[in-house]
């Protein structure tokens, strides 16, 4: 194997790792930002059955 396949499948790789560590951040965000909206529509929700 030439130097260059060895530099390429390294790269390679790093670039595997980046994207897959920068899906997991989208994935936490995303899981986070729909709790926020939950808890923000039950504090709403409460809010509007508590004035009727």
């Amino acid at each position: 194997m030439s130097l260059y396949n060895t530099y390429k499948q390294d790269f390679e790789h790093i670039l595997s790792l980046l994207t897959e560590a920068r899906n997991r951040v989208y994935s936490k965000a995303n899981s986070e930002l729909v709790l926020l909206y939950f808890n923000v529509g039950k504090v709403v929700s409460y809010r509007v059955n508590i004035g009727k």
